[in-house]
């Protein structure tokens, strides 16, 4: 036993390197085990806290196996009701776990935090049904030590004046560790709860415990805001030893393959359709399209162009590309149905079908579900076509939902065109039961054929086209290769407005992987020194703001405009000249109309009649631009390499006549 202690510590304090090179090792040493081997027993129910609907349970599990094992979802049976309940030690990931692990023939007692009164659990009967089994020692002590605590008063405008709790946290780990604490409350209430944590490998960060919570982090419930502690002890853990990578990118890489695709140098398909949407009153939408290589271009629209956008790319992600090794990818359970996880810190969710998906459920071989980051659970339905499976049927669930009523819900039917499956109708319904609304898309194609030379993009016509074209195409933009940037935000708003917590100067680093000349892809936010200011949830709302204001300035800047092909596809395209003004009338595209003074465009009138004015300096980017009444003001640095980036960006009268001004002082750099 000591050796295998010796050891497991050993693993878990490697050098970064040599991790690395132990991860066949570290997978390799966790085992399929039966969990029916393992006894439980009810030692002990906890209220609490006086009216607080929830208890702790201490359950002793004894091993009959010859593994070390770790327990880490269990079933309760409780007197009166017929349906097991379904308890959970930790979130995933259930494979890879060896931490406080029971010894093989040896036993543990193991905290749960429950809901429902002491008196309903008395009598209860557990079982384990899910365990981590390894040939791996439980480590002797938490890798994670507590400091000493600090009281906090803060003032959040959406919670009032509330006391937290700072702790110290350090991980000696090199593996992610979830610790399990006792928190003693004395504010908002007395109360003795449980309290789970995830520690990063090496980290050393300050907990900031800001709420009362009588369910685990992971579910829903609500919160009592104010923390102030007389004590908090960890009496459980766990080491995230192995990801599975290997067995999660083999059971993902087989899966994919059995999604049907058209095979490569397919015709483009042609067809017309229709589309009728329902929301609140009834719009259509009609004419025809080209659909080829993963892109789609619509031609003749009459009626909504945007809604009949909206119908078509739901209609063909039914052939969304799904990425052949996403990074990051790490087996959550084992068994049927595998659960594969993406790990936030190592790569974003992976898209499908519209869903950002964190969790990947695989079952019999086939994709068959996952959950979104926003903790939808989604579920994919389908039918063979020979060995491959074509997907017919998408619903997504919210937890909050009445049970087996979808959030939303999406068809697709097929037909056979000279041997490829096509689908010719796409339905999409969503139900939002809290507002007892029912919204519905439906689109149908017509006269589908094959055109072995049609292309997604024709060529504008008119007589202003080619002159259209060359100052579109000469005008400054952004590079149109990628580029890895970070950029450092300050805020000065006023603090009337809400969605900045009542803070003037929030500050913070967005990291924009991926920027290119299309706009911020997948941009992840980090704060600077206002978070320790926050409650959790007023945090989430600053992360979601700083991309969100950054998005305004990216869909209108100019130099960020697609290219003359994508925008103007299929348009007719007229000019009239007036001195040094020339003005473009367009037909079939998402603009009515280009103004283009000395040379350069200062106005951009959209199809709705909406339109966007450009005023320029010294320079060729646009020092100002407005828009519906909103105005934008700039100031630029340029960061090397071609890129000139806005480093000052002022949003006057964006949401609301005086509203603002917002002033944010950006500093772009390269990681």
């Amino acid at each position: 036993m000591e050796t295998r202690l010796i050891v497991l510590f050993a693993l878990l304090t490697l050098p970064p390197v040599a991790r690395a090179q132990d991860d066949d090792t570290a997978d390799a040493a966790f085992v399929q085990g039966d969990a029916k081997r393992l006894r439980c027993t009810l030692k002990k129910v906890e209220r609490v806290g006086d009216d607080l609907a929830a208890s702790i349970l201490w359950i002793d599990v004894r091993n009959t196996t010859a593994h070390h094992v770790e327990p880490l979802v269990f079933t309760a049976r409780v007197r009166k009701e017929k349906t097991p309940r379904t308890l959970r030690r930790l979130p995933d990931p259930v494979f890879g776990r060896a931490g406080r692990s029971i010894p093989p023939r040896g036993s543990l007692r193991y905290p749960l935090m429950v809901t429902g009164e002491a008196a309903l659990w008395r009598g209860a009967k557990f079982a384990v049904e899910r365990a981590s089994f390894s040939t791996l020692a439980g480590a002797p002590a938490s890798p994670v030590k507590l400091g000493r605590r600090k009281r906090e008063q803060t003032n959040d405008p959406a919670t009032g004046s509330v006391v937290r709790t700072l702790v110290p946290t350090e991980n000696a780990a090199l593996f992610p560790v979830d610790i399990v604490c006792i928190a003693h409350y004395r504010k908002p209430r007395a109360a003795r709860v449980l309290l789970v944590r995830r520690v990063a490998p090496g980290a050393k960060e300050t907990w900031a415990i800001d709420q009362l919570k009588t369910t685990y982090p992971w579910q829903r419930g609500g919160a009592h805001f104010g923390a102030e502690l007389t004590g908090l002890e960890i009496v459980d853990w766990s080491v995230v030893r192995a990801t599975g990578a290997k067995e999660a990118l083999a059971a993902y890489t087989a899966a994919r393959a059995r999604v049907y695709r058209w095979p490569a140098r397919t015709p483009a398909l042609t067809g017309r359709f229709d589309v009728v949407q329902t929301q609140d009153a009834v719009a259509r939408a009609k004419g025809a399209f080209v659909y080829r290589d993963g892109t789609y271009e619509m031609r003749q629209v009459e009626g909504d162009r945007t809604i009949a956008d909206h119908a078509l790319a739901g209609l063909f992600s039914c052939f969304a590309t799904l990425p052949a090794k996403p990074a990051g990818l790490s087996v959550a359970r084992r068994g049927e149905p595998t659960v594969l996880l993406m790990q936030q810190s190592m790569a974003r969710p992976i898209e499908f079908l519209g869903s950002s998906l964190e969790k990947i459920v695989i079952g019999n071989g086939v994709l068959s579900g996952g959950e979104t980051s926003g903790g939808l659970r989604v579920d994919w339905l389908g039918r063979r076509r020979g060995s491959l499976r074509l997907v017919t049927e998408i619903r997504r669930f919210a937890s909050h939902d009445p049970p087996g009523r979808p959030l939303q819900r999406a068809t697709w039917a097929y037909r056979d065109l000279e041997g490829r499956a096509v689908p010719h109708r796409y339905q999409h319904r969503w139900d939002y039961a809290s507002l007892n609304k029912v919204w519905t898309l439906d689109v149908n194609l017509r006269d589908l054929k094959w055109e072995a030379g049609a292309a997604p993009h024709a060529a504008p016509t008119g007589t202003g086209a080619a002159a259209l074209k060359t100052i579109w195409e000469g005008a400054w933009r952004l590079p149109r290769a990628a580029s890895s940037l970070s950029v450092q935000v300050r805020v000065q708003a006023p603090i009337s407005h809400a969605e900045w917590q009542g803070w003037r100067k929030p500050d913070g680093t967005l990291s924009a992987n991926g920027l290119t000349a299309a706009g911020l892809i997948t941009p992840r936010v980090r704060l600077a020194s206002t978070a320790k200011k926050f409650s959790a949830s007023a945090q989430d709302a600053l992360r979601s703001l700083f991309p969100a204001r950054l998005t305004i300035w990216a869909r209108l800047d100019p130099a960020l405009r697609g290219t003359f092909a994508q925008v103007f596809a299929g348009a007719a395209i007229s000019r009239a000249s007036d001195g040094a003004q020339q003005v473009f009338t367009i037909t079939g595209s998402r603009y009515r109309s280009v103004v283009v003074t000395n040379g350069r465009m200062t106005k951009l009138v959209a199809a709705d009649g909406s339109d966007v004015v450009y005023t320029y300096g010294a320079t060729e980017r646009p020092t100002t631009i407005q828009t519906n009444g909103a105005t934008l003001e700039f100031e630029y640095k340029d960061t090397g390499d071609g890129w000139i980036l806005p480093s000052r960006i002022e949003l006057k009268d964006w949401f609301q006549e005086r509203w603002g001004p917002e002033v944010f002082k950006l500093k772009w750099s390269r990681p």
